[in-house]
């Protein structure tokens, strides 16, 4: 009898590639171990469940009975993988131990917060259960202050705006989402969330917190803001520790994989925020699901490569909802501008005015989708 296919990690990148496999093969022995419940939901919508008026358990698309049927798989939840032996091509839990035919590793990113002394630790929101107790918190709260102007940062700070609590970013850079937008697309969302609510401490950094019945946040030049919770929203971090203690290549940025989807161990293979395929990080949906069109193919001894297509990032700040392609680092051009009072482009031009890139600012999909029609494949793909 073949061993099962073992994939550790159920959500979306697991569930994902468990049901991209089904498409090809419906019988074949699969395992899904997971370090929570198994309830499948969708990750992006932790960072506007709150305006939507979402709690945590109506996110919760399918529980792990259910997905069990859907999947004709073996869900064991609640069950961290201590280690992985390639060799005897075993992955163990504290209780057990199971083999495999083929592994994949689809364990996602953590968050990296920042230290201060006197605060425990700062809340996060990477999935469900914690946007179970975020909500929980934010009960007895009017005010949040937000560390980070990234696209979490700037996501959640439209969510809890909308949702009438005093917010406050606070952030060393110059701009919100300063390594996705050109200057005159941030100015405009920062005056659009300004104007729901949105406090802005930009070019700052956090000397000190105190902690009693609420926060004192106190920046480097003598500005101190008080508020009821604060949420960390700076980096994640691909978690790369089990495959790294398994002998399995890792990198800054993730597990390191081919065009297959493959580590630098046979028969293993790592998907989602955890993941560097071909030097590249993409922690984002889109390349997770071409990834996981491929790898359901791969695993069924299909072997193909992923291809990504041009995707751009959509940024859910649906006050000025952005969709960003970023031209090639390093490309010399320049941004040219078309706005109106409620939608706002940025194109960016090579210096032989070819297309490069794009930002819209709450402009309809059909200009996204004709945008993306217009690069250049045989710049942008090579």
């Amino acid at each position: 009898m073949t061993d099962p296919i073992i994939i550790v990690g159920s959500g979306l990148a697991g569930y994902t590639t468990a049901r991209e496999f089904r498409k090809h093969n419906k019988e074949a022995s699969l395992i899904i171990n997971t370090a929570d419940a198994g309830d499948y939901y969708s990750k992006p919508q932790l960072s506007t469940a709150l305006s939507a008026h979402k709690t945590a358990a109506e996110l919760v698309i399918a529980n792990a009975t259910k997905m069990a049927t859907q999947l004709n798989a073996t869900i064991v939840p609640n069950t961290l993988v201590d280690s992985i032996d390639t060799q005897n091509r075993t992955i163990k839990t504290l209780s057990n131990s199971y083999s495999y035919s083929k592994l994949v590793l689809a364990i996602g990113a953590e968050p990296v917060t920042p230290k201060f002394e006197q605060i425990d630790q700062l809340t996060t929101v990477n999935d469900i259960y914690d946007y179970q107790l975020f909500r929980t918190k934010l009960e007895d709260c009017t005010s949040v202050s937000i560390i980070g102007a990234g696209l979490v940062g700037c996501e959640f700070a439209n969510d809890l705006a909308t949702g009438k609590y005093h917010v406050n970013v606070i952030a060393p850079d110059a701009q919100p989402l300063e390594k996705l937008l050109p200057t005159e697309i941030a100015q405009r969302l920062t005056s659009i969330l300004e104007k729901q609510g949105v406090n802005w401490y930009l070019k700052q950094t956090i000397k000190s917190i105190e902690q009693q019945n609420h926060y004192v946040i106190h920046l480097e030049d003598n500005i101190s803001i008080k508020t009821d919770l604060i949420l960390a929203a700076t980096s994640i971090r691909s978690r790369t520790k089990l495959a790294e203690s398994a002998g399995i290549k890792v990198s800054a940025s993730g597990i390191v994989a081919d065009q297959y989807l493959q580590t630098s161990v046979a028969d293993v293979y790592a998907i989602g925020d955890c993941v560097e395929i071909n030097g590249q990080s993409l922690k984002y949906v889109a390349p997770l699901n071409h990834s996981a069109k491929a790898l359901g193919k791969t695993l069924n001894d299909q072997a193909s490569a992923v291809e990504f297509p041009i995707m751009p990032i959509i940024i859910k700040t649906p006050s000025f909802p952005l969709s960003v392609y970023l031209p090639p680092a390093g490309m010399k051009g320049q941004w040219k501008y078309e706005k109106n009072t409620k939608q706002m482009k940025a194109l960016f031009y090579n210096e032989d005015n070819i297309l490069l890139g794009f930002v819209l600012g709450n402009c309809p999909p059909k200009d996204r989708l004709a945008l993306t029609e217009a690069l250049p494949r045989e710049l942008l793909l090579s």
